[in-house]
């Protein structure tokens, strides 16, 4: 998952990401700033201009940014300590740091949009939070896929679905999906691995034992911590 950002730079709309993919494999520690120093560090959380491409290409729009117009920018952002803030909780958790947040200067990979495409993003981002999401239905086929949006991206399995994610949603209580290895598609997921079971068909405990955040209908959210506080004799 990216969560898109845009800005203003030159009289062109830039556009950057972040994601909690790279997040995993990069060194937590920062450069620590000084005061008063103005300099911009690359963004932990930053999309590389090969992610922002990508996730582009899934929106199904007709965006297909070319490689001369990425650049770096440097974005002013809400800081604490060392770490900017992430803009979401699925992005990273909230940094526990007591320092006050402060605006920073933070590089990041960005596409600068032509007049023609912004105008196409913003058209598509008009009242919606999300422009592309991944669908697995067993059943669905033949005419159907022809009515599913273009920004929807049909796969074959759970596993593919969940692959680089951070929160799966079902809706649906076929059996290829209830049955499904999903501690194959832990594995395959990016944290917080959230999974909203729509139709309760998946027993909690066992998600959570796995590593899910699991939230379903009429039931509380739960993560392992909490089942382990709660059901000590279980683990």
């Amino acid at each position: 998952m990216i969560i898109l950002h845009s800005g203003e730079s030159d009289d062109t709309l830039v556009l950057w990401g972040e994601t909690s993919t790279d997040a995993r494999l990069r060194p937590t520690s920062r450069r620590r700033r000084r005061s008063g120093d103005t300099s911009a560090s690359l963004h932990p959380f930053a999309a590389s201009a090969g992610e922002l491409a990508g996730a582009l290409k899934e929106t199904g729009l007709s965006l297909k940014p070319a490689a001369k117009r990425a650049c770096h920018v440097t974005a002013w952002l809400p800081t604490k300590g060392s770490s900017p803030v992430p803009s979401s909780s699925l992005i990273a958790e909230p940094s526990k740091s007591r320092a006050k947040t402060k605006l920073a200067a933070w590089a990041v990979p960005a596409y600068r949009l032509s007049a023609e495409e912004a105008v196409e993003l913003l058209c598509a981002s008009a009242g919606r939070r999300t422009l592309a999401v991944t669908v697995f239905d067993p059943q669905v086929d033949g005419p159907v896929k022809g009515n599913l949006p273009p920004s929807a991206r049909l796969v074959e399995g759970v596993e593919e679905a969940a692959e680089g994610v951070q929160a799966l949603c079902l809706v649906t209580e076929w059996e290829e999906i209830v049955r499904a290895d999903w501690q194959v598609v832990t594995r395959g997921m990016v944290p917080p691995r959230f999974v909203f079971d729509g139709r309760d068909a998946l027993e909690p405990r066992e998600m959570c034992r796995l590593g899910f955040e699991y939230a379903g209908i009429g039931r509380n959210s739960f993560n392992l911590n909490q089942w382990a506080g709660a059901n000590r004799g279980w683990i």
